[in-house]
């Protein structure tokens, strides 16, 4: 409906009549009733139109008036809640005669009940409808005046707060919607007396509550979505909550619990809800396996099923492939294992008729390892078969049995592809679903073999993604004739032969071929492809020369990504190329090019990226720099090439020793995306960019070009991971890792704390588990009778917002606890000369899968202002919330500089306040100095004197083992969260070793010399920040320990200097390069005598005499690393460790990786 205009006396910025009486009449009548005043003056009513119960529903539609008390409710909801903005404004509070034309037909915000129905011969609201209506504000109290309101929908809007008790008076309300606002609080006992419920919609909200709570007390309960919150407490296998699923067993049709932070198993009582269609418990902390089959057979009615983002484990019970309606089936980001399900797209199981509806299956990033014969075969009938992906799962390669290949109709299969015998995986057994299927990925599934030209039938397919697999032979033809093909990626294969050419494929938008052996010239008709926007093909064989046609009009395109880098190509840049406007990013190096074109690149343009220097000199001069030499095409032969400065750019958080050290180099900073290197996340920056870009043009899919990796070519280095921070830095969801790794190890008394990490509770959710521990001895960390806890925001840095208390209980706590987490206070800390200190050590990741990491054994030192005692802690820590809670600043620190003490008061008791006071200019600022000082003290001695590394030693053991502990402690935090980043690494970083991570580790010693990880920051502040009494000494030293930490960070992650472009021999033997690492690596697998595996194949994950060629370039990579490592003074491994500990680390892996146990091997055999 249209927007209902304002009358006359509505004013812009006028107050509402309805708000204007109501704030004059609340001081003075508190009875709702007296809402009639304004509606009797506006609209007096007869004595006559007042009828008794019992005179029945008046026959005139002008006499059925709406009851004052809710006219009067309604213009009190427009005032509240910013009328003036709604999309559709009825008026209530404008002077209209509300009492009469509310509930006029034709009015979709309102349903009524009619006059008569509820015996007082008045019309009642029975529904209101203002979803989708830019609401701003908070619901007003003056909600419960609808007695008789049946549906409320007040969702995607811009509400706010907590919920009135009030309405908990709509005790006939049936259906309930609130998603998509920003209420918060607790689900109060109030609105669980709500009981005649149907439908509940609470999703994307700040709500707490517990789950149980809200299946015991919904009786009738028919859909329930709770998703977004967040803060639902509960295990879903908890007694409390099985008891509610079967109390709902007979109603529920609609579940949705995701994206909460509900923990425990899936009970088997999710089988009595036997009416269901809807379950979606994804994206929460479940573990565990699935039920038995059995307890799935009955969900009959079930259509979608999503269980993906969590950790279950175990394999999936075949009778989900036989419930004969789902049509959805969502399984990604868990830890299964085993064989997909038998049947999952076949008549098995399901008789006759009952052929699969499955339009949606997502089975990717698990770890099964098999396919059994009938999964997908041609006896199914997956006819309804829309998107399967299956990517990232290592699948044991399966070679098709001479009955499957001889099914397959395909004359030319054989010749062209190298024989069927050798195909793998689904690739020939798609033509059931040839109708349906649009999107197929099976990314690094570990596929081999060949592509059957016959598997390609299929005529509606827009997305094939099978990169980063093992698969040989050449392209098919048919490739060039799918005309609803939009996305190609074949890429990271060893695909060899001619590419063939594009005849039809208009739609094509995305197309990745690179990394793989492709011969013969560049592919014929991309250059009349509209939609082309991004080509791929670097890393190959190719040769020939340019098209012309590529640079040319491309009015009729938007072709923006080209990369031919690392080929034969030979020819001369067309002068076409200085008008391909579109071009945001051209690789030409490494060919046999000529010529010198004008640069791509240009300041006005929103994406600028000229690779290699084309047109280096304009870029220097414009930023007042001199070349050492310019250069269009790096790397080309046939002309004379010359090097260019190296680029760097810093995105977001700026670090200035990252650019110390490159500037120092003769390295340049740019604002532009032709970057070398990168710190900070400057290829998500890209990507979101294009996101954004696309969208705008009403784009309905990116392809991957809106994903970090598309942006980070293979020349580039970035410093940041994707969602590291999600992982790492979020206390909550670490200590949820760290729960999840101690449950896996399975030894005694590690239920709750794995390593070197304190008790964590994620809160609201944990607090009656918080309340517990709290009293009891589980996982104390001491042997003091009373225990201290340390109150943290989730997400934040520089100890901004923490507390000390002294239990649940305590009276400092929040009064909401969304966003908080309790952490086990470590006491007693080990003291120098009194004080409590924290070592802030940085570390570098440059791979997860395999973990490889490194420490610099030296850090900056934080210390508390004054000597450390628990009792001033916490009257500081109380002091510190009583200044934030009477002062504008959020920070409870409130902390400030006394001049008399020469400190800063407000945390200085507590832990890592980042300053030293004036006084304390004498005491050692770097860990190093500080580990040796307290090496020669008489109880450090006696606490180690058993440790392995100090029996035969003197103080530089006792130090080493120190040091020994922390990397361990390292170790294992990196450990707890491998499993989820390798997944990440292996989605979204093309490249190896093209990120790395530099994190900050806040590392405590408890009075028994423990190292305890208090938390890991992904974003460490490299800043001079030890001293804020500007002493020129502390400063000095603390800057040269921090650039010599950036030096070496920067050359184990190849940086500078420089270590791109080592490229994998193609045979044992082969020492070209001169590149000592490469040749070290060589001389070590000739020495045991190993052999090389052919293209494609793979080694067994223990037999370290077979190599294929990604375990070499591991290795090299590896060899690389270690050396960069050795040339510095105080870089320590973290990650491999060749010691009797390094088979306790990984068990705690879920699955380890064949390359994290070739690195550990290489360890001891070089």
């Amino acid at each position: 409906p249209s927007t209902t205009s304002f009358s006359a006396g509505a004013a812009a910025g006028a107050p509402h009549p309805a708000a204007t009486t109501r704030s004059s009449l609340r001081p003075f009548l508190p009875s709702p009733l007296l809402l009639l005043v304004p509606l009797l003056l506006l609209h007096p009513l007869r004595a006559e139109e007042v009828r008794s119960d019992s005179e029945g529903p008046s026959p005139t539609g002008a006499q059925c008036l709406l009851h004052p008390v809710e006219a009067g409710a309604l213009a009190v909801l427009a005032a509240d809640m910013a009328c003036e903005r709604w999309r559709t404004n009825p008026g209530w509070n404008l002077g209209m005669d509300v009492t009469q034309a509310a509930c006029e037909a034709g009015n979709r915000l309102l349903e009524c009940s009619g006059c008569g129905a509820s015996g007082d011969g008045f019309n009642h609201v029975t529904g209101i409808f203002l979803d989708f209506n830019q609401l701003k504000g908070s619901l007003p109290d003056e909600i419960g005046l609808f007695s008789h309101l049946r549906s409320l929908d007040i969702s995607t809007n811009e509400l706010y707060g907590e919920l009135p008790g009030e309405l908990g008076n709509l005790t006939q309300l049936e259906y309930l919607d609130l998603s998509y606002n920003r209420f918060e609080g607790q689900w109060s006992r109030t609105l669980l007396g709500l009981t005649n419920l149907r439908a509940l919609h609470i999703g994307y909200n700040d709500f707490i509550g517990n789950l149980a709570d809200f299946l015991e007390s919904y009786p009738i309960l028919e859909i329930l979505s709770l998703k977004g919150n967040r803060y639902f407490q509960g295990d879903l296998d908890s007694p409390e909550v099985r008891s509610g699923l079967r109390r709902i067993s007979t109603t529920i049709r609609e579940l949705d619990l995701s994206w909460n932070s509900i923990g425990g198993g899936i009970p088997k009582e999710i089988g009595t809800l036997k009416n269901l269609e809807i379950l979606s418990l994804s994206k929460n902390l479940l573990s565990g396996e699935l039920p038995d089959g059995q307890h799935f057979e009955s969900l009959r009615f079930l259509e979608t099923l999503t269980l993906q983002e969590n950790a279950l484990s175990g394999t999936v019970p075949d009778s989900i492939a036989k419930l004969p309606r789902l049509r959805v089936l969502r399984l990604d980001n868990n830890r299964f294992s085993g064989a997909i399900p038998k049947g999952l797209l076949t008549q098995t199981g399901r008789g006759e008729g009952h052929a699969s509806k499955l339009e949606e299956i997502n089975l990717a990033r698990n770890f099964f390892a098999q396919m059994e014969d009938g999964w997908l075969t041609h006896h199914g009938d997956c006819g309804a078969l829309r998107t399967l992906d299956i990517s990232h799962n290592p699948f044991e390669m399966l070679q098709l049995s001479p009955g499957q290949a001889s099914t397959v109709d395909d004359d030319d299969s054989e010749s062209d592809s190298g024989g069927l015998s050798s195909s793998v995986g689904p690739l020939a057994t798609f033509r059931p679903c040839a109708e349906s299927l649009e999107i197929l990925r099976a990314v690094n599934a570990n596929m081999s073999g060949s592509i059957p030209p016959s598997s390609l039938v299929l005529p509606r397919l827009r997305v094939l993604d099978l990169h980063r697999n093992r698969l040989a032979g050449t392209i098919p033809p048919i490739v060039g004739s799918m005309m609803n093909l939009e996305a190609l990626r074949l890429d990271g294969n060893y695909l060899t032969g001619s590419i063939p050419k594009f005849i039809s494929t208009f739609a094509l938008a995305y197309l990745s071929l690179h990394s793989n052996r492709l011969q013969g010239s560049l592919p014929q008709g991309l250059e009349h492809l509209s939609a082309l926007q991004y080509v791929s093909l670097h890393n190959n064989h190719l040769s020939g020369e340019l098209v012309p046609e590529y640079f040319g009009d491309r009015s009729r395109n938007e072709l923006k990504v080209l990369t031919l880098h690392n080929n034969i190509i030979s020819g001369t840049v067309p002068e076409s190329y200085a008008d391909a406007e579109s071009i945001e990013v051209l690789t030409l190096h490494d060919n046999h090019i000529k010529g010198n074109p004008r640069p791509v690149y240009d300041h006005d343009s929103e994406f600028c990226i000229n690779l290699n220097a084309p047109g280096a000199s304009r870029r220097f001069k414009e930023a007042g720099v001199e070349p050492v030499a310019t250069s269009s095409l790096d790397g080309n032969t046939n002309m004379q090439t010359e090097r260019h400065h190296f680029m760097f750019r810093i995105c977001g958080t700026r670090n200035d020793f990252f650019a110390d050290v490159l500037e120092g180099a003769g390295w340049v900073e740019v604002d532009h995306d032709g970057w070398d290197a990168a710190y900070g996340d400057c290829a998500g920056e890209k990507a979101s960019r294009w996101s954004s870009a696309e969208r705008k043009r009403g784009r309905r899919h990116s392809y991957g070009a809106d994903q970090f990796g598309a942006h980070v070519l293979d020349f580039q280095t970035q410093s940041r991971y994707p969602d590291m921070y999600i992982v790492l830095a979020d206390k909550s969801r670490f200590g949820a890792a760290i729960k999840s790794a101690s449950e896996r190890t399975g030894k005694p008394g590690q239920a709750y704390k794995y390593g070197p990490h304190p008790l964590t509770f994620q809160l609201p959710s944990d607090r009656e588990a918080w309340e517990r521990t709290a009293l009891s001895q589980i996982g104390k960390t001491n042997n003091h009778s009373q225990r201290y806890w340390l109150l943290k925001p989730a997400v934040s840095c520089c100890g901004r917002g923490i507390r000390l208390v002294q239990g649940p209980k305590d009276e400092t706590l929040p009064t909401s606890l969304r966003g908080w987490v309790a952490q086990e206070f470590i006491h007693p800390p080990f003291l120098y000369d009194n004080h409590k200190f924290v070592l802030r050590l940085f570390t570098i990741v440059t791979s997860f899968r395999p973990l490889k990491a490194y420490h610099y054994r030296d850090g900056p030192v934080f210390y508390t202002a004054q000597q450390y005692d628990i009792k001033r802690a916490l009257e500081a820590s109380m002091l510190a919330v009583d200044r934030a809670k009477n002062s504008s600043n959020d920070d409870v620190h409130a902390e400030h500089y006394d001049e008399e003490s020469e400190a800063f008061v407000g945390k200085e008791w507590i832990l890592t306040d980042y300053y030293f006071s004036l006084k304390q200019r004498d005491y050692e600022v770097t860990a190093r100095k500080l580990l040796e000082s307290i090496s020669s003290l008489p109880e450090v001695k006696d606490i180690l004197k058993h440790h392995s590394l100090v029996e035969s030693g003197g103080n530089s053991k006792i130090v080493d083992a120190i040091w020994y502990d922390i990397e361990e402690a390292m170790a294992k935090s990196l450990i707890v969260a491998t499993d989820k980043m390798a997944m990440e690494e292996m989605e979204h970083i093309p490249h190896g070793g093209s990120v790395y991570e530099v994190l900050g580790f806040d590392i405590l010693l408890d009075s028994n010399l423990k190292p305890w990880v208090c938390e890991v920051n992904t974003t460490p502040n490299m800043g001079l920040e030890v001293n804020k009494g500007g002493d020129a000494d502390v400063e000095k030293e603390d800057f040269e320990l921090k650039f010599k930490i950036m030096e070496a960070m920067l050359a184990i992650a190849g940086v500078h200097p420089r270590r791109v472009g080592i490229t994998v021999p193609l045979n044992l033997q082969d020492t070209h390069l001169g590149v000592p690492c490469v040749g070290a690596v060589l001389d070590g697998l000739d020495r045991i005598g190993a052999r090389l595996a052919a293209d494609g194949d793979n080694c067994m994950s223990e037999d370290f005499e077979c190599f294929t060629e990604d375990d070499i370039a591991e290795l090299i990579d590896f060899e690389c690393e270690l050396r960069a490592a050795s040339d510095f003074d105080h870089i320590s491994r973290v990650f491999p460790r060749w010691n009797s500990d390094m088979e306790d680390m990984l068990d705690v892996f879920d699955h380890p990786s064949r390359s994290d146990a070739l690195l550990a091997w290489w360890l001891k055999t070089r």
